[in-house]
């Protein structure tokens, strides 16, 4: 397999495998109250990373907060593929240099981590306000009289 299909395939196969094994499976079951379902589902996210765990730690708990804000796994499956696909493009793009640091230097590594947090938020305050009712509040079955979907409150 070359260089770039191994890219391709992480890109596009690992995203649907991790979202369907951390959030799907994990944050399906109903046995723990939603935050602590996402923090369990972070914490196992964040350890099979090793060298990586506070980022993404971090991270699953933003996907575990998308997943449940809006009950959606493709948000979370679009998510980890953009995540994933940018070390992927710089290693395409860029294969003789080692690390993000090397290519940009601290200064802008340091900017693009700032932009990402503040893009961040406004995707989050974004999902809030779109989502008026997180997910896990509402319920499957529709209320007969109404038709509307029912709030578990």
């Amino acid at each position: 397999m070359s260089h770039h299909s191994f890219g391709l395939v992480f890109l596009l196969a690992s995203p649907i495998v991790e979202e369907l094994l951390f959030r799907g499976s994990i944050l399906e079951k109903e046995r723990l109250a939603p935050k602590y379902a996402i923090l369990a589902s972070a914490l196992i996210y964040g350890a099979l990373n090793p060298g990586e765990n506070i980022p993404y730690f971090l991270f699953g708990l933003l996907l575990g907060y998308i997943y449940y804000r809006s009950g959606s796994l493709s948000l979370c499956i679009l998510s980890t593929m953009i995540m994933n696909g940018i070390p992927v493009l710089l290693t395409i793009c860029y294969p003789d240099v080692r690390s993000v640091y090397e290519l940009m230097g601290v200064l802008p590594f340091i900017g693009l981590v700032v932009l990402s947090v503040l893009l961040s938020a406004g995707c989050l305050y974004g999902l809030n306000r779109s989502f008026g009712v997180p997910a896990w509040q509402v319920s499957r079955n529709m209320d007969d009289t109404s038709g509307g979907v029912l709030i578990n409150e």
